[in-house]
């Protein structure tokens, strides 16, 4: 038992001695294949190949999207169509509405614009002024649509 305790200790204090020769060996080894690498991929950073790849890949994209065209703007305006039906009609409606006023001499528009928030489950006012700056773009957003839509928005256009 003790001649296999010596043998052991042995392989192990052999192992580590071999260490920073067993490390220079990998070391060689890695920088090998990252230079098989570069050389495979012509990186000459960034790599030429990899910018080949990406333009094939953007053009195959694009032409293909525009061979599926009618598809795509099909899909597109069912799913626009789905999120404008998700929000109830007579809340878009009380929500925002945009008519001409009353003309005298100039191009006038009467903007109604009511909105509600519901907030819940906030602990931080911070987050409540974030909630709200995001609902202020999106509603921002939502009243140029509708100001667009009225026919409104060519009239500002022409005014300023």
């Amino acid at each position: 038992a003790e001649s296999a305790k010596q043998t052991m200790q042995g392989f192990a204090d052999g192992a580590i001695d071999m260490l920073p020769t067993v490390q220079e060996a990998y070391k060689r080894v890695a920088q090998a294949a990252i230079a098989a690498i570069d050389a495979q991929l012509d990186i000459r950073s960034p790599s030429r190949v990899m910018e080949q790849k990406a333009e094939m890949t953007w053009a195959g994209y694009i032409n293909k999207t525009r061979a599926l065209e009618p598809e795509v703007t099909k899909v597109m305006a069912e799913i626009s169509m789905a999120g404008i039906e998700a929000f109830p009609a007579s809340a878009r409606n009380e929500a925002v509405s945009a008519q001409p006023g009353p003309s005298t001499g100039g191009n006038h528009i009467v903007l109604n614009v009511s909105p509600s928030y519901s907030i819940s489950g906030v602990n931080n006012p911070s987050d409540i002024a974030t909630v709200l700056r995001e609902a202020a773009g999106e509603l921002k957003d939502y009243i140029l649509d509708v100001l667009e839509d009225a026919g409104i928005d060519s009239a500002r256009r022409a005014f300023t």
